[in-house]
């Protein structure tokens, strides 16, 4: 399983904001809890497949090694030393980047 921690947003932006009752790009998607109330998910989307009609999942752009950061987890008290977390360098939509 993973866990996504946070996202650009693209597509459908109306809507995520009126979701999150936010406007400001940056914060539409910040957060896990966030970033599952932009795409208006919610308990009754725990243990459901990627492989589900109305979910859909798809590749849309390729990055080089080199543009991704892989850091240690944060927000946690076990495991946290493991480097388990993965962001795009730079991104200004990611909450706390590795120093």
């Amino acid at each position: 399983a993973v866990l996504i921690r946070a996202g650009e947003p693209l597509l459908g932006l109306k809507k995520m904001s009126l979701n999150r009752g936010v406007e400001r790009l940056e914060k539409i998607c910040v957060g896990p809890g966030n970033f599952a109330r932009a795409f208006g998910f919610d308990l009754r989307d725990n243990y459901r497949t990627v492989f589900e009609p109305d979910l859909f999942v798809q590749d849309f752009l390729d990055f080089s090694d080199s543009e991704i950061v892989r850091a240690s987890r944060i927000g946690i008290s076990k495991s946290k030393d493991l480097p388990l977390r993965f962001y795009l360098k730079n991104s200004k939509f990611v909450s706390k980047r590795s120093k």
